[in-house]
């Protein structure tokens, strides 16, 4: 018969010897345990044609009420019709562009109603954006609107799409630095709503020159830190665009 076995015991300097092996290492810091970011991929063809088609679309180079056809495009931009109809819909999302029923698509035309409608929008929001973003920017956000600022005064005059997106890209980083991303992501739609008519009142040198100024301003007062000044500063520029584009029409 096997004789049954025998209990291990321990001797406390092999119990010491034990806890000593067993002895949690110190944790390392999260930060160095996270693997390091992998690079940016690069856009699929579903977001190069998004951005072809919206810059074309913004600056007018696509005239409002245009028809537009999902095989022409994809003849243009030597791309798939899959990620062109992607693009399509995202934009349509975004009322850049109308899915018209048996008929196709459409650049929206660009009406008075609708003019209004986005400036009474942005009265009533931006101001608060910049308010907020006065308290909660940080240093880099405002660095970049510093060089935005110095960006848009040397642009060429011919360069509308990169004035645009320089404007655009201003405006992003004000919406963002409020830290409210429902506010934000309302901000992000209303602006690539407004973007056309922005390209009709850029066109325009002297309003070209009041909107940098006015950038400066709102730069000024987000840099003093003024909640109430930051949402000054940013009325008076909408009304300047409102005022300027009234006059155009």
């Amino acid at each position: 018969m096997a004789k049954p076995a025998r209990m291990a015991t321990t001797t406390p300097a092999k119990a010491k010897a034990a806890k000593t092996v067993t002895k949690a290492k110190p944790r390392t810091p999260f930060a160095a345990r996270v693997s390091p970011q992998r690079p940016a991929k690069p856009p699929n063809q579903a977001e190069i044609a998004y951005e072809r088609l919206k810059c074309a679309i913004v600056t007018l180079a696509i005239a409002p009420n245009t028809p537009l056809n999902e095989g022409m495009i994809c003849e243009e931009l030597g791309l798939g019709r899959t990620p062109v109809h992607q693009a399509c819909h995202r934009l349509a999302l975004e009322g850049l562009v109308q899915i018209v029923p048996r008929k196709g698509l459409l650049v929206p035309p660009l009406s008075m109603d609708d003019f209004f409608d986005l400036v009474g929008a942005r009265r009533v929001n931006e101001p608060a954006c910049a308010a907020l973003a006065a308290e909660r920017m940080s240093e880099v956000e405002l660095a970049e609107l510093v060089s935005i600022v110095a960006d848009s005064r040397r642009l060429s005059r011919s360069d509308l799409a990169g004035l645009i997106s320089l404007d655009q890209r201003f405006h992003e980083i004000i919406a963002t630095a409020s830290r409210n991303r429902v506010l934000a992501a309302f901000m992000k739609n209303l602006n690539d709503r407004s973007a056309r008519f922005w390209a009709l009142s850029l066109s325009n040198d002297a309003h070209r020159a009041e909107t940098i100024e006015e950038h400066e301003r709102i730069v000024g007062a987000l840099k003093q830190r003024d909640p109430d000044l930051a949402a000054q500063a940013m009325r008076d520029h909408i009304e300047s665009f409102a005022r300027t584009f009234s006059q155009l029409a």
